[in-house]
């Protein structure tokens, strides 16, 4: 998953988004906006629900709806009718050769 991707819809969207398996917002909530950054090893979500802010921390994350786009590493992607992404922190590791 990229350091930063969101989903800025022309008008709110009709999602369904799971965090850790708990249900954050529900097709019949209209979804404004949506941000998703990786800090500390999780993943950090800004999520406007018609007005509503609401900020968490989760380790995966999963959106479905009719057809969504979103934007990673600054590209377009979708539409696409369901995603999941999952933070790994030993994933991402550095190995330098012995000096």
């Amino acid at each position: 998953m990229a350091a930063t991707e969101q989903a800025s819809p022309a008008g709110p969207e009709e999602l369904r988004i799971e965090a850790d398996g708990r249900l954050l917002a529900d097709v019949h909530q209209r979804v404004r906006h949506l941000r998703v950054a990786v800090v500390d090893g999780a993943m950090e979500l800004a999520l406007d629900l018609d007005g509503s802010p609401l900020r968490h921390r989760t380790d995966r994350l999963t959106v479905a709806g009719r057809g969504f786009g979103y934007e990673a590493d600054g590209c377009p992607v979708g539409p696409v009718r369901h995603r999941t992404w999952t933070v790994r922190p030993a994933s991402w590791r550095l190995l330098l050769p012995a000096a």
